[in-house]
């Protein structure tokens, strides 16, 4: 048998998975893919678009952190301070950027759930669990951003110094080297102690960014298990797919 006669019934030889131009990603509308829950998504396409948001999502952690790293700091200064409870004086529209593309691409994945759950015909309120991720994260973000924001201007506690004396064995100690005077007796040594810094509003807002974008992947990197253990593995049960509304 030929291979002409091994693939004639088959949509795309190269893709055999593919079972028709519903389920070709070449053929997706991807606006729609991302911004309408109403559609329905089969398997192949539903895993193309979560590649692309992971690959968007790298994107978007390497960006924050590497304005949690201290590149934020040199424009603190153009920007605008608020007096917002927990908040006063600080610049808290420099986290408004971060917050809304997390807040943004977890709409989009939600999207992306509650098509593929609607063609698996199950309840596309599955699809809420994928939020906590980010809710979780943005609100111990701001949690220590309110923390650290009251403890600037605050003079760090000064450090106790500890004090070792070293002391000579009593038995080998002769009757002479007893009689001697304190001054010859070994000096104090203090112990090492590192000066506390004082917080201030970039170290502040460094260390909350780096607490959502490290808890954000954190947590994110497990629901993709679940993304492709529970949602992506389901089977197709509606096969009236409308060209209008994918």
């Amino acid at each position: 048998m030929s291979a002409v006669e091994n693939t004639a019934g088959v949509y795309d030889a190269k893709h055999p998975w593919i079972s028709g131009p519903h389920e070709d990603p070449s053929k997706a509308n991807w606006l729609n893919e991302f911004f309408s829950p109403f559609g329905l998504t089969p398997k192949p396409i539903f895993l193309r678009g979560q590649a692309l948001l992971w690959i968007v999502r790298y994107f978007v952690l390497a960006i924050s952190f590497t304005m949690a790293s201290g590149v934020l700091t040199h424009f603190l200064p153009l920007v605008p301070t608020y007096d917002f409870p927990g908040f006063d004086g600080f610049p808290l529209f420099a986290l408004i950027g971060m917050i809304l593309a997390f807040l943004t691409i977890t709409g989009v994945s939600v999207v992306s759930h509650v098509r593929r759950l609607n063609d698996s015909g199950r309840s596309p309120l599955w699809a809420m669990m994928f939020i906590w991720p980010t809710a979780v994260s943005i609100l111990v973000g701001l949690i220590v951003l309110m923390g650290m924001n009251q403890q600037i201007g605050a003079k760090p506690a000064t450090p106790t110094v500890v004090e070792k004396k070293v002391e000579a064995p009593k038995d080998e100690v002769s009757t002479e080297t007893e009689a001697k005077s304190e001054d010859a007796k070994p000096a104090a040594r203090p112990g090492r102690q590192r000066k506390p810094q004082p917080v201030t509003r970039e170290s502040a807002l460094q260390t909350s960014m780096g607490v959502i974008a490290g808890l954000w992947l954190f947590l994110s990197f497990w629901m993709m298990f679940v993304s492709l253990a529970f949602v992506a593995r389901g089977k197709t049960v509606k096969q009236d797919y409308n060209p209008l509304v994918r």
